[in-house]
């Protein structure tokens, strides 16, 4: 049984010590030769790689807005779905040695998210919105080198 360019698809894929262990063990057990696994998994190098939460759904809902003039007040509803993506060097240890102490959990971007949402207390644009979460993200975890923020706003 030849894994052929499956395997090496697989180690391009998924540099996880889980992946690469499983399939030296598969090589010492003599599925397609142990020596060639080995070398393939040392040779492995952690590319461009991110995380992040996608689709987060906020609303958020302004009472009484000034209209500029003085003259009419109004409600205003906005709701935006976000991905947030970070990117750090400081997270390669999580791909690479099975290290999450670095990682900062989906559930936490999307809290933050809608912690943003409530501290805005005059209405936003979207790119205003996104750049206020970028902005959080970063100073709350300083070891993040980058943030990608894209958001799209729903018509109301």
């Amino acid at each position: 049984h030849s894994l052929g360019r499956s395997w090496l698809k697989m180690l391009t894929l998924s540099s996880r010590p889980s992946v690469l262990s499983r399939i030296a063990r598969r090589g010492a057990r003599g599925v397609g030769g142990g020596a060639a696994y080995a070398t393939a998994a040392a040779d492995v190098q952690l590319g461009a790689h991110r995380h992040g939460k996608g689709r987060v759904r906020v609303a958020r809902r302004w009472t009484g807005v000034d209209d500029g003039t003085g003259a009419a007040r109004f409600d205003l509803l906005k709701e935006w779905k976000l991905q947030v993506m970070v990117e750090s060097a400081a997270n390669a240890a999580s791909f690479t040695a099975g290290d999450n102490t670095n990682v900062v959990a989906t559930d936490s971007i999307k809290n933050l998210v809608c912690a943003c949402a409530k501290d805005a207390t005059r209405p936003v644009s979207a790119e205003l919105f996104a750049a206020t979460v970028a902005a959080n993200l970063v100073a709350r975890y300083a070891r993040h080198e980058r943030v990608v923020v894209d958001i799209e706003e729903a018509p109301w």
